[in-house]
């Protein structure tokens, strides 16, 4: 079975325009209790990444040190581990994910969730229609 989805209009920040993205709700979960939010699937990003203030809402442990990342400009970034659920109707799967936990620059916009390839988009057979600005995933089982 397939999970559909729409790309979602979002606003980043006050000196950007609205555009569609390929975004998806999401709940992540940690240990303070779960987190529902709007994910960008990035097939770009080696890793899932979540902005610092996100990591300590969830209560996130942080397992590495703080390292230069790049993809999002000036950044740094220490790993994690986190669990995120993605359902759409009677369709639901929970995945242990490691995660890029991002340390912005002090007054710095915030990056937004990335749902990156691995542990989260390599578990999909995923079809991006642009022209329909739509998302399709098919869950692909654990290899045995």
């Amino acid at each position: 079975m397939a999970m559909k989805f729409k790309y979602k209009t979002l606003k980043r920040d006050a000196r950007t325009l609205p555009v569609k993205e390929p975004s998806i709700n999401v709940r992540l979960l940690g240990p303070k209790g779960p987190v529902f939010i709007v994910g960008l699937l990035d097939t770009g990003s080696d890793l899932c990444a979540i902005p610092k203030s996100l990591a300590e809402i969830l209560g996130l442990k942080i397992t590495g040190e703080k390292q230069p990342i790049s993809g999002l400009g000036q950044a740094e970034g220490a790993e994690s581990s986190m669990e995120i659920e993605v359902s759409h109707g009677r369709e639901s799967h929970r995945l242990a994910v490691p995660v890029m936990i991002i340390y912005s620059p002090e007054g710095a916009v915030e990056p937004p969730v990335i749902l990156g390839r691995s542990g989260f988009l390599d578990a999909f057979e995923i079809t991006f229609n642009e022209r329909q600005s739509r998302i399709t995933m098919k869950w692909l089982p654990p290899a045995r």
